[in-house]
């Protein structure tokens, strides 16, 4: 009898022991997957905030002809008469 209880101890123990292990592997594969996700929403906001600027420029660029140096070469239309 007394060895029994102490088979289904050491069975129970391992088993817990396992358990553990896995629920460590699983918070651990949930917090890389969160680090993952968390750099990836950092990458798409700097991507999108580089696209926002790229935009403002042309707006500028289209409003402000006489804004950079690529439509300064354009010619002479700008130029002032004499």
């Amino acid at each position: 009898m007394s060895t029994n209880c102490q088979r289904t101890l050491v069975d129970f123990s391992k088993q817990t022991r396992r358990g553990s292990a896995f629920c460590f592997a699983f918070l651990f594969f949930l917090f890389c997957f969160y680090v993952f996700l968390f750099c990836f929403y950092v990458f798409l906001f700097c991507f999108y905030v580089i696209l926002f600027c790229f935009y403002v420029f042309l707006f500028c660029f289209y409003l402000f002809p006489h804004f950079g140096s690529i439509s300064a070469r354009r010619g002479s239309e700008y130029a002032l008469p004499g």
